[in-house]
């Protein structure tokens, strides 16, 4: 390849990923279908079928592949990004949920919470490589900053909830850590040494060391914690409380919580931005979301938006906050600058993921 066609080239996978950025992807449960929205324009630019019950997508890094879980047919359909067209259909294990890729891409671990397993996808061969039985109904899939484990989120294992351990160059389980009750997440640090499992039916956050994959504290927090949230240093962890209204703050130095801010009823997701500086919180009960100050741990603002929001995630710039609403079938398009709702865009179904391709990607 001449010098020439070697610049054109990468320069059209640059042009290509720029443009990616203006793009938005919403899971359509009840449809089964992916809807792809121009942020720029804010409509609906195309619809992508896939499964019975799709309930989460995940961009690849190189920004033109995603995978989508499908509960109700368990299957992950392949979608090719260029064209916004299904590439394949993979069969997976029962009621597929959360999915997780290896830093290159090459891999894809699927938490199936029906069969109570994980299948390990070989992206490039379309192929499942491996199925590793973990325990009861594993809700949530993470995976160890190098590479080396892979961590499934047990939530109604008994007598307490576990994670099981996975080594990845094996596809085998090397060790089940017990936490607390129905745990439904497990939040890797910032600082790639601690995670936190968050426990929702004990109200509570076990803090686990990463290098030696032990349990070294369980921090209360309020009731029905449902998600977690961190500064971008992992100073603070953010707990949503679904059944308390709230946000416990945890400082992870000392692993201990260290106040709660109220906000609005039945939250369910939070993000914060990337100077730390404000959270934002979808509370579902009451149809709006709260604006925190994360400097003086305050609820500074609320924001209305349409019915049953669920999912909140800020575009690559952080101009723009995007809020799925279940119940109004809609996209809210929050100003951050302004706290305002600036637009509502049509979506259909039940839309309960919102997610853009990634900031950074690979070109080579």
């Amino acid at each position: 390849m001449s010098k020439l066609s070697f610049l054109v080239s990468i320069a059209g996978q640059i042009a290509g990923i720029l443009a990616a950025q203006n793009v938005g992807y919403v899971v359509d449960n009840a449809l089964g279908q992916v809807k792809v929205v121009d942020l720029n324009q804010r409509r609906v630019t195309a619809t992508v079928a896939v499964g019975n019950q799709a309930s989460e997508i995940l961009v690849l890094p190189n920004n033109r592949t995603a995978l989508v879980a499908n509960q109700a047919d368990n299957t992950v359909s392949l979608l090719d990004l260029t064209t916004n067209t299904p590439a394949a259909t993979i069969a997976v294990g029962q009621a597929p949920g959360d999915m997780i890729a290896s830093g290159d891409g090459r891999f894809l671990y699927v938490a199936n919470q029906g069969s109570n397993d994980i299948t390990v996808i070989d992206v490039a061969a379309r192929a499942v490589v491996a199925a590793v039985p973990v325990d009861t109904t594993p809700v949530q899939v993470n995976l160890s900053p190098d590479g080396r484990y892979v961590y499934a989120v047990n939530h109604d294992a008994l007598p307490s909830g576990t994670v099981s351990v996975i080594d990845a160059s094996r596809n085998q389980i090397v060790t089940t850590m017990a936490v607390g009750l129905q745990p439904v997440q497990f939040a890797i640090s910032p600082s790639l040494t601690t995670a936190y499992v968050i426990n929702s039916g004990s109200g509570s956050v076990s803090a686990i060391d990463l290098s030696r994959n032990e349990v070294t504290a369980t921090i209360p927090v309020g009731q029905g914690p449902s998600s977690a949230a961190f500064s971008t240093d992992g100073r603070f962890l953010y707990v949503v409380n679904r059944d308390s209204n709230s946000v416990s703050v945890i400082d992870t130095q000392q692993d201990r919580e260290v106040t709660r801010i109220p906000v609005g009823t039945q939250p369910v997701d939070m993000v914060v931005t990337f100077d730390s500086k404000f959270g934002y919180v979808s509370n579902q009960g009451s149809n709006s979301v709260s604006v925190l100050d994360l400097t003086y741990n305050t609820n500074e603002s609320t924001i209305s938006v349409g019915s049953g929001p669920f999912d909140v995630n800020l575009d690559p710039n952080e101009n723009f906050l995007y809020v799925t609403n279940i119940g109004s079938q809609s996209v809210s398009v929050v100003d951050v600058n302004t706290d305002r709702v600036v637009a509502t865009i049509p979506i259909g179904g039940a839309p309960v993921q919102f997610s853009s391709a990634p900031l950074y990607s690979s070109v080579f």
